[in-house]
């Protein structure tokens, strides 16, 4: 799963921000982390995420065609 691999310390704020809502500020307060940390790992694990999703979709293409 493309999420798999995204390091734990982007996929926690990932989760934090995108599934439960929580604002940088909340993020930063609960994690002990700065506000532009928590915004950098989110950017960086929208990346990753993205990344990975786009090599999943074209392993499946790649498969799909030797069908």
């Amino acid at each position: 799963m493309a999420l798999d691999s995204v390091p734990e310390h982007f996929k926690i704020v990932l989760n934090m921000a995108i599934l439960d809502g929580m604002k940088h500020k909340e993020i930063s307060d609960l994690l002990g982390i700065a506000e532009e940390t928590s915004r950098s790992r989110l950017t960086r694990a929208k990346q990753l995420f993205r990344t990975a999703l786009i090599g999943q979709t074209e392993l499946l293409e790649t498969a799909n065609h030797k069908q």
